[in-house]
Formats: C-alpha cells, structure tokens, sequence
C-alpha cells in the first residue's frame, strides 16, 4: 500500500488539522481534547471548526433529537418502575413489577441502539464529507489542465500547426470539466449540511474534518470469530433475549394450582415463539455479519486495483505529453490521457473511502464501538 500512500499524498493534499469548534455541547460531558478545542472556537471569530471523527460521534451523541427522546424513554420507565415498586408494599403484583422492570431494560436497551445507530451514521457522513472535498481537489486539477490545454490549442491554431476541430475539442473538455466540478460542489455543499445536522452545528459553521481516521491495513478477523463477537454485542440479540426472559418468568408465574390451566398453555407458547424469534434473530445477525465481511474484503482488494490504474494512467500521461511537445500526438490524444488520469485518480479516492465505509459497516454488523476498533 506504500504506493496508495504516494497517490494519497499527491491526490489530497496536505492532512488537514485535529479539530473542535462552538457547540452546544456542555464541557463537562466531553472528552477533554474536545472540550479544550471548542473552548478556542467561542470567540466572536470562531468561523471554522475543525474536528476528528470521535469528536465528531461525541457531538452527535450530545446534541441528537432521537437520542433526547430516548433519554426520556428512559426516565419514564424509571418513573413507572418506581410507582409500581411503591405500588407494592400496598398491593404486591409480581406481575405489574416485572413488567416496570422489563419497560426499563427496554428502554435502556433501545437508547443504547440509539446511540450505537447514531454514532455509525455520523460515521458513514464524516467519510461522505471527505470524499467529496478530495474529489473536488482531483477536479481542481483537472480543471486547471483543462485550460491550460485550451490556451495551448489555441496557440497552436494560431501558428497554423492545430486545427479548429483541436479548439472546439479542447473547449468542450474544459466545460465538461467545469459542469462535473460544479455537480461535485453543490452535493459537497449538501452533505456538510447533513452533516452539519446530525452534528449539531450551526449551518453557517464552516468545517475541516481531520482525515488520520483513514486506513489502508486490512482487518485481521477470521469470519467465524466476526460472527460470534456480533452475537455476544448486538443489541437487537439482547433484547430478544430480554423477551425470552420475561416469557420464561410468565411461565413461571403462571405455572401454580391458582393459574388457569389454559393460561399455563397460552405462555408456554409464547416462550416457545419468543425462542424461534431469538433463533431467527441470530440466524439474520450472522448472515449480515458475513455480508459486511465479504464486502470489507472486496473493497481492501480494489484498492490495489485502482492503484494500479493510476500508475498505469500517469505513466500514459507522461508518455502523451512527451509525445505532444515533439509533435507526435495529438490533442485529442491528449485530451483523453487527461481524461483517463483523472478518472484513475476519482477511482483511487473511491477505493479508499470504499473500503473505510466497509470497514465501518463490518465493525456495526459485530457492534464494535469506534474507541475499541
């Protein structure tokens, strides 16, 4: 990969900065790099805010609506487990208790996949950001050679050695070029405004994402571990467990001479339904594990491929434009090894940002937290 590390370095540019910028978020509930940072960017000229992805997931995790109402969730289960708890030592109800206690453990539950969801969709954004500002700066390349193949046409015309077809070709390049620049930029502008959202940043907030989150070293995690390691973490699994549970506690409760024998039958289905669920729940879990394990190697193979490509498409565009400055091509020969090259360098950052949305969709798929990966 030493190779894409190269091709990296001439495609994007210099590494931007770590970051951290004016939120909403209270100091006290961040990590302290982050907190330090965004204290620098609440001044009155605070008009860039620069962030890493952890930042970027903790800010998320603050400010998000569904995370709030979930927060709520929870405390009103609190509240109904306590009023039954009171409710009690009056009129005991194991019944009415263990049903306060298990809409509490829900509750947590669905916060903690709340969280777990929204930490990988900021995830997913924080690459979509990155791929279309390095895009954009593989278009600017291209644009800038675009015009200056325009000019030299033109020149050529003029000393009687191109012809007008050379002219009309080249400008027809260079408003193509200008058209693909300009759809580039207008959806950059749209995802930061997601972003932004999910964030909860300001719109007019201008950001610099850091991208050391970036990776070329391929995951070293046999398939059958992968699946057995999204057993144990997947929050989905543990509330079908929980329900399994509170089955076997009516079962047990309704299992007595008082019980209606009809009663006894309706919850010894029910248990027996809830465990086909959990058998079907990790069944569904494992073949999605081994889905985003097959995509994950997929994209680590292509990065290799697409750099390839764009050593095959450099060394074209040297030979080219030797050939152009001794006479010996022509300008549409010129126009398409342009062309090719700044293809191969869009299918280069493709790659990458490919493989790092795989890499981050397999680590959901086991529910392995971004601290931990």
């Amino acid at each position: 990969m030493q190779g894409t590390r190269k091709i990296w370095g001439i495609v994007i540019g210099t590494v931007l900065a770590l970051v951290v910028g004016a939120v909403t978020l209270p100091v006290a509930a961040q990590p302290a790099g982050t907190a330090a940072a965004l204290g620098e960017a609440r001044g009155e000229q605070a008009a860039v805010v620069r962030l890493n992805l952890m930042q970027a997931v903790t800010l998320a995790l603050a400010n998000n609506v569904e995370l709030a109402l979930a927060r709520q969730e929870v405390e009103a289960a609190r509240v109904g487990l306590a009023q039954a708890q009171a409710m009690s030592l009056i009129s005991p109800s194991p019944t009415v208790l263990q049903q306060a206690e298990s809409g509490l453990a829900l509750a947590e539950r669905s916060l903690a996949l709340a969280q777990q969801r929204v930490a990988f969709a900021v995830e997913g954004a924080y690459y979509d950001v990155l791929r279309l500002q390095n895009l954009l700066a593989v278009m600017d390349d291209a644009l800038e050679a675009a015009r200056r193949q325009l000019t030299v046409a033109e020149n050529r015309l003029r000393t009687g050695v191109a012809t007008q077809i050379d002219v009309l070709r080249a400008k027809t390049s260079l408003m193509q070029t200008e058209a693909d620049r300009a759809q580039l930029a207008d959806n950059l502008a749209l995802v930061l405004a997601r972003f932004r959202q999910a964030v909860g940043l300001d719109p007019a907030v201008v950001l610099e994402l850091d991208e050391e989150v970036l990776t070329y070293e391929p995951v070293s995690i046999p398939l059958e571990q992968a699946i057995a390691e999204g057993l144990r973490n997947r929050l989905e699994l543990a509330q079908v467990r929980l329900a399994v549970e509170l089955a076997e506690k009516e079962l047990e409760l309704a299992t007595n001479d008082y019980t209606p024998e009809l009663t006894r039958m309706q919850a010894a289905i029910r248990l027996e339904q809830a465990r086909l669920q959990l058998r079907q729940a990790e069944q569904g879990i494992a073949l999605d594990i081994q889905r985003a394990y097959n995509a994950l190697q997929d994209a680590y193979r292509r990065i290799s491929v697409t750099e390839q490509r764009l050593r095959e498409m450099e060394e074209n565009w040297r030979v080219v434009q030797a050939l152009y400055e001794a006479r010996m091509a022509t300008d549409l020969e010129v126009l398409q090894a342009q062309t090719g090259l700044t293809e191969a360098r869009s299918a280069a950052i493709h790659a990458v940002f490919d493989y790092n949305v795989a890499r981050a969709d397999f680590f959901q798929a086991i529910a392995r937290e971004l601290d931990k990966r």
